[in-house]
């Protein structure tokens, strides 16, 4: 949840309770065949069997090949590289931490894209208020390249009352996501800037994308968390939803005809009873949006109606839901997966014609226990990549779905 993460990430001193990495016996969920199977496949796990920098791992990327996973973490303030094999066994590859290097801009680390295969990646942090370059090099680990800041410290931010004003020139103050628009733009919500901001790479440089960020820049947003995006099927135009934290508001970019996006909706979610949207995921196929109520436990179905236009079509509410603060929906929209940082296991949910989404088991959540999840990616149909926040760990999911 995203309060805990304000106060600061907590870290421990002294004695810090580290879990282990183990490369798991695949475990078969006892489950009906009225809904999919998970079972653990593998897991690796913060200091054990010589994997380092995952203590609260927050979010994940891969390579488009999916044979990379790269992996942020808010505790060790790094970034983590991960390599898959033929045989979808996990190793660990590398890491950058900002001990070692505080040029790495990495303190409070909450994201991260991955651009051309996984040749580029970029990280947002949410105490250092940057984002940060890395690229691949020939023997096939990564480099440091730079990192884009204000440089305004984290008290400085998060504890001064007085305004940083001018100060936050980037409007890079918290980012807490970003969203990879193609293999060169991107764009990043700021939770402390209330903002949205538009970046690009060019010539190995992250630089701001101003002609894209004409539209926002005065802009309001509720304390931004994710940005989410969406394709009209029949004109092939993307709008942005962008989820404003704090306000319990949903935003609504749309290009039409420009070079940037503009407000064209905003949706106020309380009178839904949805507080904190947290995460959200579009499935095209079917045109819903989905979105996470990390402040209650209620899950939002959103459609557009008419151009330019959503509106909320369903409220799925569940004591399972309390706190819900991931997503992951098949493509197809008839499943999905949901999870939050208050409590154990994986949500399935399940989607039909006629009576829409519900809430259909939760899993993992007796023995063995996948607990406090952070992210949930379901890389391919049949792998589910989960991070466990308090557990330390990364775990891959494997996903057979019923006929």
């Amino acid at each position: 949840m995203i309060e805990n993460v304000l106060k600061l990430w907590t870290r421990c001193i002294g004695v810090s309770c580290v879990l282990c990495t183990v490369l798991a016996e695949a475990r078969t969920v006892d489950m009906s065949a009225l809904f999919p199977s998970l079972h653990i496949s593998q897991q690796a796990t913060n200091n054990r069997h010589g994997v380092s920098g995952i203590d609260n791992p927050r979010e994940i990327a891969t390579s488009r090949d999916k044979k990379s996973i790269f992996v942020v973490s808010g505790d060790d303030d790094a970034l983590s590289v991960f390599q898959l094999d033929s045989d979808d066994q996990l190793y660990f590859k590398q890491t950058f931490k900002n001990i070692d290097d505080n040029r790495y801009k990495l303190a409070g680390a909450s994201d991260v894209i991955a651009l051309d295969n996984g040749k580029w990646l970029i990280t947002a942090s949410f105490y250092d208020g940057a984002l940060s370059l890395f690229s691949k090099v020939e023997q096939g680990g990564y480099q440091f390249v730079h990192s884009l800041s204000d440089d305004l410290s984290a008290k400085r931010v998060f504890k001064d009352p007085t305004p940083v004003g001018g100060l936050d020139n980037l409007k890079l103050l918290a980012p807490w996501s970003i969203l990879k628009l193609d293999e060169q733009h991107f764009v990043v919500a700021s939770y402390k800037s209330d903002a949205v901001r538009f970046f690009k790479l060019s010539n190995g440089r992250i630089v701001t994308n101003e002609p894209a960020n004409k539209g926002v820049n005065k802009q309001q947003f509720g304390s931004p968390v994710a940005v989410q995006p969406i394709m009209n099927k029949e004109t092939g135009q993307k709008k942005l939803i962008v989820a404003g934290f704090n306000d319990s508001t949903l935003t609504l970019l749309d290009k039409g005809d420009t070079q940037y996006y503009a407000v064209s909706q905003r949706i106020s979610l309380k009178e839904y009873g949805c507080l904190n949207p947290q995460a959200m995921q579009a499935v095209e196929i079917i045109n819903k949006l989905y979105v996470a109520c990390s402040g209650s436990d209620k899950i939002l179905v959103l459609q557009e109606s008419q151009p330019n236009q959503f509106k909320v079509i369903q409220v799925v509410a569940h004591p399972h839901l309390q706190g819900v603060n991931s997503l992951a929906m098949a493509r197809d929209g008839r499943w999905g997966y949901a999870a939050s940082e208050k409590s154990n296991g994986v949500i399935v949910l399940q989607n039909k014609p006629l009576t829409g989404l519900s809430v259909s088991t939760v899993v993992l959540d007796n023995t063995p226990v996948v607990s406090s999840i952070s992210s949930l990616t379901l890389t391919r149909p049949d792998l589910l990549v989960v991070t466990s926040a308090k557990q330390d760990t990364l775990y891959l999911l494997n996903v057979t779905a019923p006929h």
